[in-house]
């Protein structure tokens, strides 16, 4: 790990904020470590203190100011006169990680090799962030990517929604992609294409994709139907997602034996997702109902009961499963639908 001086450059942040960055003269990378000396840390190799140059101590980088100090709290210029590095209030260089820093006010991402990202998307545990053009971390609500023309929704901690419909800043349905950017265009969840306005990308309707049949299933056909109620409100659409499915399946039989959103143990209906959703959820809600005999007439049936529809068109729901059991008498069919969502609202 070697770090060499090419230029000699004093900089003043006008983009990454007010006040002037460090100048950095280093000559090689150098071998260390920290020492406290009257009332002072100093970087030494040996007997000797280091001045304008890097020190590593066998786990940290430092860089040793022009009085053996070690730079704290601040943004500099890598000596290579392109990339901007930062040393936190340890002295530390950082790597591969978000840093708060004062010096600008913002939250700022350094990678492998300590440079600044500015304008591009970083990962942590598969969820995207953004760094804008300043390299400030966006965060609490829309913003437009550098190119001017691409936007995203970033949460409070700068987690971007994605991989989802959602709403945009004018409370109309979108689609943000793996990466955060809302999609425009033609778009496919193979079943359905969807078509998002080529500026904007708002939701404009959908149509079957070429070649995939009519649903065949009561479950699909009634996750066609609820999303048909909300894309027509200006609802995102709900998903359907296999462990709720799962759930859903085993209260439609245990509807069949009671009727109610108590479980035939005495635990509420909520339990069963409990038991099969393993990546956790925000919120939840459940319709059953029985005697109806086709997908069609059961959702019509909820659409015109107030609590049912207000599950349906619930805007923090995301993911639907759908139970249906053929069971005795005197209803024979019995059908569930719980609801998950990421919010409590």
């Amino acid at each position: 790990m070697k770090k060499t001086l090419q230029k000699i450059i004093t900089f003043c942040a006008v983009v990454l904020g007010v006040g002037c960055m460090n100048k950095m003269d280093a000559k090689a990378f150098t071998t260390g470590n920290l020492e406290y000396m009257n009332g002072n840390y100093y970087l030494y190799s040996g007997n000797q203190k280091v001045i304008n140059d890097f020190v590593f101590d066998g786990s940290y980088t430092y860089y040793a100011q022009a009085d053996g100090t070690p730079m704290m709290n601040r943004l500099t210029y890598h000596p290579d006169g392109e990339h901007i590095i930062y040393f936190d209030e340890d002295g530390h260089e950082v790597f591969n990680n978000f840093q708060y820093c004062p010096s600008v006010g913002y939250t700022c991402y350094f990678d492998s090799q300590g440079y600044l990202y500015k304008d591009q998307t970083t990962y942590l545990d598969g969820q995207p962030y953004y760094l804008n053009a300043n390299g400030a971390l966006e965060q609490n609500g829309w913003f437009r990517y550098a190119n001017g023309r691409d936007y995203g929704y970033a949460e409070s901690d700068g987690c971007l929604i994605n991989n989802k419909f959602a709403k945009d800043n004018q409370g109309r349905v979108v689609f943000y992609h793996w990466n955060g950017m809302v999609a425009r265009g033609l778009i496919s969840d193979g079943l359905w294409y969807y078509s998002m306005d080529e500026g904007d990308g708002h939701y404009l309707g959908r149509f079957k994709a070429a070649g995939v049949a009519p649903s065949d299933t009561y479950q699909l056909q009634v996750l066609d139907l609820v999303n048909e109620e909300r894309l027509s409100r200006n609802i995102a659409p709900l998903k359907l997602n296999e462990q709720v499915q799962q759930a859903a399946q085993v209260r439609a039989g245990e509807i069949s034996t009671v009727f109610d959103h108590i479980r035939p143990d005495g635990r509420s209906c909520i339990t069963a997702l409990d038991e099969y959703v393993t990546d956790g959820y925000g919120s939840a809600g459940e319709n059953i109902a029985a005697g109806q005999s086709s997908p069609q007439e059961v959702v019509n049936d909820w659409m015109n009961s107030p609590g049912h529809r207000a599950n349906i068109l619930k805007e923090s729901y995301t993911a639907l499963g759908v139970g249906y059991y053929y069971g005795s008498g005197p209803y024979y069919c019995y059908w569930v639908q719980m609801f998950i969502g990421d919010r409590y609202w």
